[in-house]
């Protein structure tokens, strides 16, 4: 009865110089029927306004949060939303992990969009990509 999508939608076309992703989750009280591609197009506009640096943004998945509790029922819908960003430089990663991909900032480009309030339920984590620039976050043993 849960369902889970997933998307490759992306903000930019080009990824050949990222060495940096950035994932996190976001959840939004809405009922997995409320957030069809355009709607999902509209909120990676959004996180792509709040984190200028983004080279790629895509969807890893959304799903309904499953209840906790018996009164968290009673709370209403809410949707689960993976992000993935991937960023050109470390620096840019950490300004957009600590600065631009917070509640306050992600909720200040979705509000205009038309989005309820957003929570992060999964904070931003930045992980090196191999093979390219500045890939490895720790140096290879001589």
């Amino acid at each position: 009865q849960s369902s889970s999508s997933s998307g490759s939608s992306s903000s930019s076309s080009s990824s050949s110089s990222a060495t940096h992703s950035v994932t996190l989750g976001i959840r939004l009280p809405l009922e997995p029927s409320s957030f069809p591609p355009e709607r999902q197009a509209l909120l990676l506009s959004a996180v792509d306004a709040a984190a200028p640096d983004i080279t790629r943004l895509t969807i890893l998945s959304s799903s309904p949060t499953p209840p906790l509790s018996r009164r968290q029922v009673t709370v209403g819908p809410r949707l689960d939303v993976r992000l993935s960003a991937l960023f050109t430089t470390l620096e840019s990663a950490l300004a957009a992990s600590s600065v631009h991909l917070t509640e306050a900032s992600l909720n200040d480009q979705a509000s205009p969009r038309g989005f309820p309030p957003l929570t992060i339920f999964e904070a931003p984590t930045i992980r090196a990509l191999s093979g390219g620039e500045g890939g490895l976050l720790v140096p290879e043993a001589a």
